[in-house]
């Protein structure tokens, strides 16, 4: 917050809606510190939360892809998942590998989808969850899967004659352009 002056620690911040009142002193704060005047207005100090990010999808097929991330966990130990599907609103997740990390150290994490549609966009976004219940989430990206390889089937010549022919087959570009 934004205070009235350095020793009048009155939050003016309008986001607070200004309604911070002067403590005159606060001899024990809420972790049972002694303070002095001017008080810390009684703030609690967390620790950090943890990090999590969105990465590359890579390995894309018709049907499978594989989608990545990283995260710290900033002290802590947080479950790794992935939120998935062909909307914003995902719909499906997964657990990510591997499924936990712990530390202050930026752990990579990824999964393998697989029974994908061909030629279709999918959202993804990574998604931590400390053991004591925060959710934090990375932001969403997209990947498109590869449309099926076009097939050919080749049928008989006709119109044969001893300098000509037509040659006749069909093309399926399945999705795809050919």
């Amino acid at each position: 917050p934004v205070f009235s002056s350095p020793t009048h620690l009155l939050p003016t911040n309008t986001a607070l809606n200004n309604q911070g009142i002067y403590l005159a002193g606060v001899p024990i704060d809420f972790t049972g510190a002694q303070r002095n005047n001017p008080a810390d207005i009684g703030a609690f100090e967390f620790g950090n939360d943890p990090f999590v990010l969105t990465l590359t999808a890579h390995s894309i097929t018709s049907s499978s892809a594989t989608i990545t991330g990283s995260t710290n966990p900033a002290g802590s130990t947080v479950y790794t998942y992935f939120d998935w599907g062909t909307t914003s609103n995902y719909g499906n997740s997964v657990v990510a590998s591997p499924s936990s990390a712990s530390g202050s150290n930026t752990t990579p994490i990824q999964t393998a989808l697989s029974g994908l549609d061909y030629g279709t966009l999918y959202h993804y976004r990574a998604r931590v969850v400390r053991t004591d219940g925060l959710v934090a989430y990375g932001a969403d990206s997209v990947f498109m899967t590869l449309p099926l390889a076009p097939s050919v089937i080749t049928t008989a010549a006709t119109n044969i004659t001893a300098y000509t022919a037509s040659l006749n087959g069909n093309v399926n570009p399945n999705g795809g352009i050919t």
